[in-house]
């Protein structure tokens, strides 16, 4: 993947928000590696895929702890296939109606502003 815009213009820190459950690795994959590029400009970033839960966590445990994360957020970057997610649309709503900047992750395009 190859960004090629820049994303240090959103207030920060910056959220990733994105599908989790029923992928593979819970998609940390992609996540780390968004994280990566926006820490690569400079980008202040809170990554929930770097939460440290427990084994007996269940799907509100992890949410819990992501939207702790997010409160702190200025701005969030959704990845592709958020709407799809029971938890990134959760996120979404809280993002939207807390009047944080968001924007669309767009590996080859950039991105996308809402």
């Amino acid at each position: 993947m190859k960004l090629l815009t820049t994303y240090t213009s959103l207030p920060q820190p910056i959220y990733i928000s994105g599908p989790m459950t029923n992928y593979p690795n819970f998609n940390r994959d992609l996540f780390n590696h968004v994280a990566s590029e926006l820490r690569t400009q400079g980008c202040t970033v809170l990554n929930p895929a770097e939460i440290q839960g427990h084994d007996d966590w269940d799907w509100s445990d992890w949410m819990r702890e992501a939207i702790k994360m997010l409160l702190f957020a200025k701005s969030v970057v959704l990845l592709p296939e958020w709407n799809l997610s029971r938890g990134a649309s959760l996120e979404y709503e809280i993002a939207f109606n807390l009047g944080l900047e968001i924007e669309k992750w767009e590996s080859e395009e950039g991105g996308t502003k809402i």
